[in-house]
């Protein structure tokens, strides 16, 4: 009887095949470096963009603050140690922003020139000074000369008002009378001028232009008794047809300007 022998190449194959587990268990326990080469991370080389620091000059493209109240707060904080150093501490806390003082009105634009304010702090739910500036200026020096005088009225108390420890505060500091519209000095302008350049940039805010309301003058003229010195106010148009009588002596009255041929021309055209 003939004995059937297993062909050579099936045992190469399982021979390899052993051999081939064996490689590999070998390998696995020296930690073989993976079969596929690695591309570099391109994570690696990438470099974020980082914002220019504050001790360098702004780019001219964009402003280092994008608030108005961002670039306030920056200089209250920066100018806290100018008030440490003339003894007016200012208040740990204080809201600074931009806004319309009280009493602003377009009617009375041309009298009222309050540029700033600043509110006590027992007028705030939560005790702290909140201190506004006029929308009406955009240049950064006279924004900071605003905003000086109003953290002198913070640093002093607001119930002190312009009195003598107001101007005291505000003389050490570099504001020049008269205390309720005061100006910076030339060596202050110059501190501003660094602040500026140096930490805070362009003030990012474009100046408000209101149109201003004329006061519409009454249209009616006054009249009056020459006897008993009543007066009262008529239309133009009424006075032209005839003057009336006075309600207390029946005098007739007499207009306080003479009604001259010029609004007898102006009522003919209306």
């Amino acid at each position: 009887m003939t004995t059937k022998k297993t062909p050579a190449f099936k045992r190469t194959k399982v021979t390899a095949t052993a051999t081939h587990i064996e490689t590999l268990k070998i390998e696995k326990k020296g930690k073989p470096k993976p079969p596929f080469k690695q591309e570099p991370s391109h994570e690696s080389s990438f470099k974020h963009e980082q914002p220019p620091p504050r001790d360098q000059p702004p780019s001219h493209e964009a402003a280092w603050y994008d608030t108005r109240e961002a670039w306030l707060e920056a200089a209250v904080a920066a100018m806290g140690p100018w008030f440490a150093a003339i003894a007016t501490p200012l208040p740990s806390r204080i809201r600074v922003s931009t806004g319309f003082p009280t009493g602003w009105s377009r009617k009375n634009l041309n009298e009222n020139r309050t540029m700033g304010q600043c509110w006590a702090q027992n007028v705030a739910a939560d005790g702290v000074n909140q201190v506004f500036v006029t929308p009406l200026l955009d240049d950064p020096i006279a924004v900071l000369a605003v905003l000086t005088h109003e953290l002198v009225h913070a640093g002093v108390g607001v119930e002190v008002g312009h009195r003598r420890p107001f101007a005291q505060a505000a003389k050490a500091i570099g504001l020049n009378g008269p205390m309720k519209r005061t100006t910076p000095s030339l060596d202050l302008c110059a501190r501003f001028t660094t602040l500026v350049e140096d930490h805070l940039g362009p003030y990012p805010h474009a100046k408000l232009q209101p149109p201003i309301h004329k006061r519409q003058t009454t249209r009616q003229r006054l009249v009056l008794c020459v006897p008993c010195e009543y007066r009262g106010r008529f239309a133009l148009a009424q006075l032209l047809r005839g003057l009336p009588k006075c309600g207390v002596c029946g005098e007739v009255m007499t207009p306080a300007v003479p009604l001259d041929m010029e609004d007898d021309a102006s009522h003919n055209a209306a």
